[in-house]
């Protein structure tokens, strides 16, 4: 019944606006209006008065004025910054400000032909010459110290020759949670448009913990143990598959109130295939916010409690000098043939193991341990609560009848090719790290595949 009051109400509202438009002309326009009279066209303050006035109607109980709505401003702890009057902004320049009075779009000529060429000769570097312009256009940005409240995280020339400068926000060498600032130049190095999210420069805010980091942690795993997500994995089974033990780092965390908090960012993979990050206020160890980062088609089971902690055998094939990768076809869920890439160990048997483009074979020890490619493993219809022993997917003659991890194999290569020619990324995560598929993978009466390292 609410849903369908507030669609009334969003209808209602829609039909005034369109309404009292219908009666109107554009300015210039100087056509007299022809067939309406519109001192007889009824004007209404709400929508409720629209239907009090509006006789034989028995939508009135689905639009009750439930109360009314003003701003009001919330307590911050931004510094005070004498700051430039939108008013006095060049014409050139389109500006578009955040809610908290940060610049979240400032484009057009923000220098003279050439002017980015300058400072890049100047202080050596396309990095530093954006620094010089953020500095410049400090007070319209509303902060304090540009050069010591950002910190270069990359600089990308792309194919048009444009370089796309960013920047972390950075308050007394502490990373602002989520906040950053970019500064872009075209093919002739003028810049030409500063964007991103951050705070105005902050004040007054605590910069030193009083919750140890391995406090915020105990209190992420107690929070996982009581959604029943906490099955960690053992020291070497998430060396294996390049999971990395939780980390616990210190932020300026945004309430979104105006506020910014000291907390933790806590990074912790609870079980095989989880991915949460947690931010832990710094001073009394409260949870602000949590965010699972893994992907799922599934929603979670929170009756389910973990029996034991999962426990990983590493496969014992020994490293075989003489193996090599072949070419293989086989028959995918879909019912599909595909062309796959798996490693001969010389001895007779195949493995699903990929030579993908980030393959590294100096530096990899086959079948157990890649350095780039793909490699396919089967926890043979294993529940996630039961203690699991991850096996390699093989055949003795180069034939494949397990479709799943055929479909897992090839699925692989089509991730890291897309994200590689789309994105000109190394996988997903820009790092190149191997893929690890795992097959049957069981939880109740579902099953499975998960994904493991850069596709996710």
């Amino acid at each position: 019944m609410m849903l369908a009051r507030w669609f009334l109400l969003c209808t209602f509202s829609l039909y005034l606006v369109v309404f009292e438009v219908a009666a109107q002309k554009k300015l210039g326009d100087h056509r007299p209006l022809t067939g309406l009279n519109a001192a007889k066209i009824p004007a209404y303050s709400s929508v409720e008065a629209f239907l009090k006035g509006s006789r034989g109607s028995n939508l009135l109980s689905a639009a009750r004025a439930v109360g009314s709505f003003r701003k009001i401003p919330l307590p911050s702890t931004a510094l005070t910054i004498p700051v430039q009057s939108d008013q006095s902004v060049s014409p050139r320049l389109k500006l578009e400000r955040a809610p908290n009075g940060t610049v979240r779009w400032l484009e057009g000529n923000l220098g003279s032909t050439g002017h980015g060429v300058t400072l890049r000769k100047q202080t050596g570097s396309t990095a530093q010459a954006a620094l010089a312009i953020l500095k410049e256009q400090a007070s319209i940005l509303r902060l304090k110290n540009p050069i010591e409240e950002l910190a270069l995280m990359r600089s990308v020339r792309d194919e048009l020759s444009y370089e796309h400068v960013r920047f972390q926000q950075v308050y007394k060498g502490i990373p602002v949670w989520g906040r950053d600032l970019y500064v872009h130049f075209n093919s002739q190095g003028t810049p030409y448009l500063i964007n991103g999210t951050y705070e105005p420069t902050p004040a007054g805010v605590e910069t030193t913990p009083k919750q140890r980091s391995t406090d915020a942690l105990q209190v992420v795993v107690d929070d996982l143990k009581a959604l029943h997500r906490w099955q960690p994995l053992s020291k070497e089974a998430a060396s294996f598959l390049g999971i990395s033990e939780p980390t616990a780092d210190l932020v300026l965390y945004p309430s979104g109130t105006g506020a910014v908090r000291l907390a933790y960012e806590v990074s912790i993979h609870p079980n095989l295939v989880e991915w949460y990050s947690y931010i832990i206020d710094a001073v009394d160890g409260r949870v602000l916010n949590k965010i699972a980062r893994h992907c799922t088609l599934w929603p979670h089971d929170e009756s389910r409690v973990p029996a034991s902690t999962m426990e990983f055998e590493a496969p014992t094939a020994p490293h075989t000098a003489a193996g090599s990768f072949a070419q293989a076809t086989a028959t995918d869920l879909n019912g599909v043939s595909q062309s796959l890439k798996v490693w001969n160990d010389g001895a007779g048997t195949y493995y699903m193991v990929w030579d993908l483009t980030n393959f590294d074979a100096g530096k990899s020890q086959l079948p157990d341990n890649p350095a780039g490619g793909g490699l396919t493993l089967s926890a043979n219809s294993k529940d996630l609560d039961q203690n699991v022993k991850l096996v390699h997917v093989v055949s003795p003659n180069n034939t494949w009848s397990d479709a799943s991890a055929v479909s897992a194999h090839f699925n692989m290569k089509v991730a890291y090719d897309y994200y590689k020619n789309t994105h000109n990324r190394k996988a997903i995560d820009n790092q190149d790290q191997s893929i690890i598929s795992i097959v049957h993978v069981t939880q109740g009466a579902r099953e499975w595949t998960t994904h493991i390292g850069t596709d996710g």
